[in-house]
């Protein structure tokens, strides 16, 4: 579910602790009592849920491509 103004998959990061979505638009995130609710028991619990549930992101191995090989002359 996008908010018409940032895709959710941009918004995800790679080992964040928790991730939740909340169905508000973009311009009223910021005054939504439970954006507001779930910032604030993260804050103080490390959890944007009330059972406590986190859902993690995990981190993912990204192996970098070799460097390119200089030119031989």
């Amino acid at each position: 579910m996008d908010d018409g103004t940032v895709e959710v998959t941009s918004t995800r990061l790679l080992g964040a602790a928790d991730f939740i979505t909340i169905p508000v638009i973009h311009a009223l995130m910021m005054r939504d009592q439970a954006v507001g609710e779930h910032a604030l028991r993260f804050l103080q619990t490390g959890s944007l849920r009330v059972d406590g549930q986190n859902e993690p992101i995990p981190k993912v191995d990204q192996k970098l491509p070799p460097p390119p090989e200089s030119p031989r002359d």
